[in-house]
Order: structure tokens, then C-alpha cells, then sequence
């Protein structure tokens, strides 16, 4: 990679204690991580959907047995209930397919938040420990300038003084003498600590330096990882899609063509001659006019065809009764 591109040649900065490169890298690798997170939940919503409408299938592919149709169009059903189900099988394979491009994307995310969590702890302890000393530097610095004013002061003022060292007092000389001996010891000191604390803050630099290089090139390795994992597995979800329709298709051109070999004419003959029942109809029924079974005997009327009456002799017989048909016209 091009050097000027490269993170760890260019996440620097002129401010000793500012973090803001260290922020920028912390930013891009928190937002890589919602990427990866965002499409994970895009697989795990793809599969469960696949699996849904397997399941859906499935269901609607028993549709047939429900059937008793007969002939050429009852092959083209079955056809159509044995697609329906391998089309299910598609869909099943697409949601395994997905799930393991899930479980994929999640191993590569936990792997990552392990190796960045160790490196960004690393790079924040020396970050923490840089700009700590770079304070306390900085008051040793300011401590060492007041003590080294002193010191020259107090010379100063000593070196004026010999001139007319008669004229001071023993005690007073001995005063001044003293504060020169004091001022240049303290200051002394306080060169020796503010030197001490610039080797321990450029100790601290170069320590902070070295972590944040290694953590500059290992959030350039993730991000390379991350962009290339989730090119390929996008690129793998496109190919099942692809790979999905084009079963798809194949299996509705095998039911294209039982429908095409559906005959009409065929079935309807076929079920004629199976279930017919016969060719002869019913004779119409027609209207019956009622008969009376009233008959009319001596002016008495009376049911029945013949009546005859005993008058205790049997050898007299008697007139024979007329039967009278009447038809009622309602």
C-alpha cells in the first residue's frame, strides 16, 4: 500500500498530548464493527425468512392430496406438488447457506474485538502514561526556570555586594554567601529532576509510539480483513440468489411442460368413460287427473266396486250397484 495511505504513517499530529489520531482509528474500527454487525442481522433475517417460507411450502404443496381430479391435468398437478416441494428444498439449502455465512461473520467479529481489545489497551496505557508525564515534565521545567532565576539572582546580588564587602556586616555576608550556596544547590536539584523527567518522557514517547504504531497497522489489517469478508460474502449471497432462481426456473419449466401436455379434450373423455353413468334419460312425468272412489248405489253413496245386501233370502238378488269415475277439475 501506498505509504501516504498506509494508517500508520498517517494518524499523527504536532500536539504532544493530543489523542485525535488515536480517536480517528478508534472511530473507523467502532463503525466497521456496526457494518459487520448490521449485515450479520441482515443474514440472520435472511435465513429465518427462508426458513419461513420453506415451511410455507411445505404446507401448500399438500394442496393436491385434497384433489381427486383425474387425467392429464391431475399429472400436471402432482408435477406441480413435487416442484413446489424441491422448490422448498432450494429454499432450505438458502437458509443453511445463510445461517453458515451468519455464524462466519460472527466468529470474524469476535476475533477482532479480542485482538483490538488487547492492542487498544496497550495504546492506552502508554497514551495515559505519556501525557502524565509530559505534566509532570512540565512542572519540573517550570520548577527548574524559578530555581535557576534564584540561583543567578543570588550571585547577582553577591557578585555586586564584593565591592563593598566592608561595608556589610559579618552576619549579613555570611547570609548572602549562604543563600548563593543554597539557591545553586536547589537549583542543582531541580536541573537534575526537570533532566530526569525529559529522559522518562521521551522513554514514554517512544513507547507510546511504538503501540500506536502496531495498533495503526493492525486497525489497517482489520479494516482490510473486513472489507474483503464482507465483499466475498455479499458477492456468495448474490451467487445463492442467482444459483436460487435459476433452480427456481428450472423447476417451473418441468411444470410448464406437463401443463403443455395437458389434454382437454383427453380428460374430459376419460372421465365420461370412467364415471358416465349411461346415455338413456328419465321419461318425463305427466299429469295424472285423481279417480274417485265414491260409488252411487239406489241414490246411497257408497265405497266400494259391488255391493250386496242380504234380505234373508239368498236365492233374491239383488240389482247390481253402478260405479260411478269422477274427475275433479280443480
Amino acid at each position: 500500500m501506498d505509504r501516504s495511505n498506509s494508517f500508520k504513517d498517517s494518524f499523527w499530529g504536532g500536539d504532544f498530548v493530543s489523542s485525535a489520531g488515536l480517536d480517528a482509528l478508534k472511530k473507523r474500527a467502532r463503525e466497521g464493527r456496526l457494518t459487520c454487525k448490521a449485515y450479520a442481522e441482515y443474514l440472520q433475517k435472511r435465513a429465518k425468512s427462508e426458513e419461513g417460507y420453506t415451511k410455507l411450502l411445505f404446507t401448500a404443496a399438500t394442496f393436491s392430496t385434497r384433489l381427486t381430479e383425474t387425467g392429464t391435468l391431475r399429472s400436471a398437478i402432482d408435477s406441480m406438488r413435487e416442484e413446489t416441494d424441491r422448490l422448498a428444498d432450494v429454499h432450505t439449502e438458502l437458509c443453511n447457506q445463510f445461517s453458515q455465512a451468519y455464524k462466519r461473520l460472527n466468529e470474524f467479529m469476535t476475533r477482532q474485538k479480542a485482538e483490538s481489545k488487547q492492542r487498544e489497551e496497550a495504546v492506552d496505557k502508554a497514551l495515559k502514561t505519556k501525557v502524565n508525564l509530559f505534566k509532570a515534565c512540565t512542572d519540573a521545567k517550570r520548577q527548574y526556570e524559578v530555581k535557576c532565576a534564584e540561583a543567578e539572582n543570588a550571585e547577582l546580588t553577591f557578585n555586586r555586594a564584593k565591592p563593598i564587602q566592608q561595608t556589610y556586616a559579618t552576619k549579613d555576608w555570611d547570609k548572602l554567601v549562604t543563600n548563593v550556596k543554597k539557591t545553586k544547590t536547589e537549583a542543582e536539584k531541580a536541573h537534575t529532576c526537570y533532566e530526569d523527567y525529559v529522559r522518562k518522557l521521551d522513554a514514554a514517547r517512544k513507547e507510546w509510539e511504538h503501540e500506536m504504531e502496531e495498533f495503526s497497522k493492525m486497525c489497517e489489517d482489520h479494516d482490510v480483513q473486513r472489507i474483503k469478508l464482507l465483499q466475498n460474502e455479499m458477492w456468495i449471497g448474490c451467487n445463492l440468489t442467482s444459483t436460487g432462481a435459476v433452480k427456481l426456473d428450472e423447476q417451473s419449466e418441468a411444470v410448464r411442460k406437463k401443463l403443455e401436455s395437458v389434454n382437454v379434450a383427453g380428460d374430459i373423455r376419460s372421465f365420461v368413460e370412467t364415471c358416465g353413468t349411461g346415455s338413456d334419460r328419465p321419461a318425463p312425468i305427466r299429469f295424472e287427473a285423481f279417480k274417485s272412489q265414491i260409488v252411487e248405489a239406489n241414490g246411497a253413496a257408497q265405497l266400494g266396486s259391488t255391493l250386496h245386501r242380504s234380505s234373508g233370502d239368498s236365492s233374491v238378488r239383488q240389482p247390481p250397484v253402478q260405479i260411478i269415475n269422477k274427475t275433479f277439475n280443480l
